[in-house]
């Protein structure tokens, strides 16, 4: 059965107070009304098998302003942060999103979509369900290094096919998102995220009547990012 669709939900911003004693874990209780922050955060995303135990981090990524809310304590869902020791520099509740209910034979699922304050000194990652570590994410091992964004000719009309230099080491845990810019790089807005390779192909048609659009690329190992400069593409 597939999870709750994730994007923009209550995540996990704060500890709670501490559970009334014997009070049962409860995978979805949250509670607090959700306030827009402004500093560096980090979002968790996993999704969790309540049936069989099991989870699995899906994607990681630091972002400078979201909706925190509170989960309750009582949570059976956690989060927690280690540094590059494996001493632990934050372990929250978050909410854990039950998909809808299972037919007979089919395994009971939910979504974490967590935001955590961010910590420079984060390196790894850990989904606890029950008490129990059921994944790990660890930064890459070497600072993701990007340079040298290009557009050039893509398969399909009105769009554009963009590619740029890697100078880390190929690691699994390093993803790519591309940004585009109307007004000369005042405001920018991403057309593609968590791409698993250095190329990326977009939609131009979507920014007519602009003339010209600048691209950028942010690569991230879920705790590290660098971005390139500013490539202008005329729109033609």
């Amino acid at each position: 059965m597939t999870p709750p669709a994730g994007g923009g939900g209550v995540p996990a911003g704060a500890v709670a107070a501490p559970p009334q004693a014997g009070a049962p874990p409860s995978p979805t209780a949250v509670s607090g009304t959700p306030q827009l922050a402004q500093g560096k955060f980090l979002n968790v995303i996993a999704t969790v098998n309540l049936t069989k135990q099991t989870g699995k981090i899906q994607h990681v990524h630091p972002i400078e302003s979201a909706q925190l809310g509170r989960a309750e304590a009582t949570s059976s869902t956690r989060v927690r942060l280690l540094d590059a020791s494996g001493s632990p520099l934050r372990d929250e509740p978050v909410e854990l999103r039950l998909g809808s209910c299972p037919m007979p034979g089919e395994d009971q699922t939910g979504l974490v979509d967590a935001i955590l304050p961010f910590d420079p000194g984060i390196q790894v990652v850990e989904l606890l369900l029950n008490g129990q570590v059921i994944d790990t994410f660890a930064a890459s091992p070497v600072q993701p290094a990007i340079s040298n964004v290009r557009a050039g000719a893509a398969a399909r009309p009105g769009h554009v096919a963009l590619a740029w230099d890697v100078h880390h080491a190929p690691a699994s845990t390093v993803s790519y998102s591309v940004q585009v810019s109307t007004n000369e790089g005042r405001t920018w807005q991403t057309v593609a995220v968590r791409q698993p390779t250095p190329t990326a192909e977009i939609n131009l048609e979507q920014f007519r009547p602009a003339k010209k659009v600048h691209v950028r690329v942010i690569a991230s190992d879920g705790f590290n990012t660098q971005m390139t400069s500013q490539q202008e593409i005329q729109m033609e």
